[in-house]
């Protein structure tokens, strides 16, 4: 089940938190944890304001996944380890481009599958450049609805 959380209760944005910061370590291990780690405090207040669009257990109501919309920009699309593979973040990717006629994200060139998705679902990479924070090249892409 796909929403919009409007009004995230503390232990929803732990969860959130914790989605976000075992992702990167995941998908990002050419950058130091300890980065992801010293940035989470940031992420956590960024979420309140935020578009969160997350996908939900329909059992248990529980946070598998989100997507983080500032105006057309995605800020991240994160999934748990638990139930990644399952075609989550293409469905917050879909939903995404149903509530946005353009969208750009940023994504480390080395990160593959994230990269690889993004091409799928009709992003272009329009920029290649250095993030200086990092120092790990990333692409810009971009998607627009077609009319």
């Amino acid at each position: 089940m796909i929403e919009v959380l409007k009004h995230p209760t503390p232990a929803q944005l732990t969860r959130l938190g914790e989605i976000w910061l075992a992702g990167n370590m995941s998908a990002h291990p050419f950058i130091s944890a300890a980065y992801w780690r010293a940035h989470l405090p940031g992420v956590l207040k960024a979420f309140e304001t935020a578009t969160l669009v997350v996908t939900k257990d329909s059992l248990t109501d529980e946070i598998q996944g989100f997507l983080g919309l500032v105006d057309d920009l995605i800020a991240g699309i994160f999934v748990a380890a638990d139930v990644r593979s399952q075609g989550l973040g293409q469905s917050l990717l879909h939903y995404a481009q149903t509530i946005r006629d353009h969208l750009i994200l940023e994504v480390y060139v080395d990160n593959i599958r994230a990269f690889a998705l993004y091409q799928r679902l009709g992003f272009e990479v329009v920029k290649t450049a250095v993030d200086p924070e990092t120092d790990a090249e990333e692409y810009t892409m971009e998607w627009q609805a077609t009319v």
